[in-house]
């Protein structure tokens, strides 16, 4: 099967999902038609997972992010109504997986079908995963005419609630885990063969973008690290993530913010050009390890410099993300060049991403401890204005200090 074919079969899920469900609130699952629809599905699921082991569904407002590409406007009315019936949920985020078995893919479409709005928003199956993407705040009671027994429960609704939240930021969490893969791949393929587009990135970037349009929890997408050569890639996706919300604050939107997302993303990129185990090793570096170390900023950008379609941003943050606000920093560039702004905001994502990660050379710093970092490093290091921004952006999610 192509990637033709696969799209197609995608499309094929969707729109047999949305005519069992419509036939189950019709006839209920005793209908046999309907038994015999659930079985087609299953098989159809199973032809997808022999192309890819995970399918991934992202609804931002209308618009639906199938496995990390936008579906384009042309093709949304295929999609739309499946869409709605998502939207009635408030469904915004499934993850199908290979090894699902029958028995799950049944009851998430019972699920689907049922008419109480509740009942599918955290459906945590074992290959079947699906919630909100944002988190509500809890409504407080109504009027003083709230009964007894109602107000007697808060505890039990503090529980549920607190349930729910944990849930949600892992489903957060797990998306941009999961994107780590991509962008893993992504500097791989530079590795081995020396040139690759960068619609991956830019398709990773654009879930991320959607998401801070709808206003959700930056900090609860931060990836985790699965391995210790994982590093570097989920360092690249947590630097876009904090650099997106950095920019956000501050007022970007649409274009501007994919291109500072993209800059964040290939920040990185020189470190695949380095010698093997350099960034990893425990024992104190030599002099010439240390410059190599270093060079990774202008051999990054000197790579993208060769690539077609790049945003300008993106050669910027590869160069200058170790400069520092004061001019010094390296590469030394000297005649008082002055860093671009998105890069002083990658330079600040970067310290405090590095500083948290647990590393083979250094254990992870507290948030607090980080944030002194930045406070002391106010005008020479960093940026003094973005340092009071990202701090502000950091504490407006309190469960992360």
């Amino acid at each position: 099967m192509n990637q033709g074919e696969y799209a197609k079969q995608i499309l094929q899920i969707l729109s047999h999902i949305r005519i069992i469900v419509s036939n189950v609130r019709l006839y209920s699952w005793q209908h046999a038609q309907v038994e015999l629809q659930l079985g087609q599905l299953f098989k159809e699921f199973m032809a997808a997972f022999s192309v890819r082991p995970e399918i991934t569904l992202l609804l931002i407002e209308n618009d639906l992010i199938i496995n990390n590409k936008a579906v384009r406007a042309s093709e949304q009315k295929k999609f739309s109504l499946f869409i709605k019936i998502l939207q009635e949920k408030e469904v915004g985020f499934v993850t199908f997986r290979q090894g699902m078995k029958k028995s799950e893919l049944r009851q998430f479409v019972a699920d689907l079908a049922s008419l109480e709005k509740e009942v599918l928003q955290l459906f945590n199956g074992t290959s079947i995963k699906a919630g909100k993407v944002g988190l509500k705040k809890e409504r407080g009671p109504s009027s003083r005419g709230d009964s007894e027994a109602d107000n007697g429960s808060d505890q039990e609704k503090g529980k549920h609630q607190k349930g729910e939240v944990e849930k949600a930021l892992s489903i957060l969490n797990s998306m941009a885990t999961e994107r780590l893969d991509i962008i893993k791949e992504y500097y791989d393929k530079i590795k081995r063969f020396g040139q690759c587009e960068t619609r991956d990135v830019e398709n990773v970037v654009t879930v991320f973008v959607q998401c801070f349009a709808k206003n959700m929890n930056p900090l609860a997408m931060l990836a985790n690290q699965k391995e210790a050569d994982d590093y570097t890639f989920t360092h690249v996706v947590n630097v876009c993530i904090l650099t997106l919300a950095q920019a956000a604050a501050l007022g970007f939107t649409g274009e501007t913010l994919q291109r500072i997302g993209v800059a964040a993303s290939l920040h990185d990129v020189g470190k695949i050009f380095l010698s093997s185990g350099l960034l990893n090793k425990v024992e104190t570096l030599s002099l010439a390890e240390e410059n190599e170390i270093k060079m990774h900023s202008v051999k990054g950008a000197s790579y993208l410099l060769g690539l077609k379609n790049i945003p300008r941003l993106a050669f910027l943050g590869a160069l200058e993300h170790h400069m520092q606000y004061d001019g010094q920093g390296y590469p030394a560039i000297g005649g008082g060049f002055k860093m671009h702004l998105v890069s002083q905001m990658i330079a600040v994502a970067d310290t405090f991403d590095a500083m948290r990660s647990n590393r083979s050379y250094q254990e992870a710093k507290s948030v607090r401890s980080v944030f002194d970092v930045l406070r002391e490093g106010k005008g020479t290091v960093y940026n003094p204005m973005l340092v009071d921004n990202f701090i502000r952006v950091i504490k407006s999610h309190p469960q992360f200090i």
